[in-house]
């Protein structure tokens, strides 16, 4: 059975928004493409993989583009692994592929709208480590916040609002 976040998640995103360095107080303006489909690998565990193009633009109109390919794999009671990278693709020698950088936790009740939350240590002490909320407004629209902390003090706030272009089954057929 698909996991209801894998269903709140997959389809065609697009997404605009900001980050801001605590620090210096300057801003980035963030342009987000992402197709999140459910796959199985090998071992018939599902994952929902995520295809990230981003855009980043400085104040100076300089832009930067990067690609990104994160998972997620549930565990149990609402619990998900992060990971960075393709566990789907056979032909990855990555051992990283498969480990797991950052936990989270996805709540759907009717005392709440839905959410996924997510901590994710950037450094081996875990000093640096991201922590995020993905708020499912309604079928179509997600709010993503970020916080980039170090040593426990905010670094960096990140938020788009990603609204999905369309859903799994009306997705374009690949010839």
């Amino acid at each position: 059975m698909t996991p209801l976040l894998f269903i709140y998640m997959a389809g065609l995103w697009t997404a605009d928004g900001a980050r801001t360095s605590l620090v210096s107080g300057k801003v980035v303006q963030i342009h987000a493409e992402t197709e999140a489909r459910v796959e199985s690998a090998a071992d018939g565990t599902s994952y929902l993989v995520s295809h990230n193009r981003l855009t980043e633009t400085l104040a100076t109109n300089d832009a930067h583009t990067y690609e990104r390919v994160f998972w997620l794999r549930a565990k149990d009671s609402g619990a998900y692994d992060l990971g960075y990278g393709d566990p789907t693709d056979a032909s990855s020698t990555n051992p990283q592929t498969l480990a797991a950088a950052g936990l989270g936790a996805f709540t759907a009740d009717t005392n709440s709208t839905p959410h996924f939350d997510v901590s994710q240590p950037l450094s081996p002490d875990g000093s640096l480590r991201v922590d995020s909320v993905s708020r499912f407004t309604d079928e179509s629209t997600v709010e993503y916040d970020e916080r980039l902390l170090q040593n426990g003090h905010p670094v960096s706030e990140t938020h788009l609002t990603y609204k999905k272009v369309w859903l799994p089954q009306d997705a374009p057929q690949q010839p």
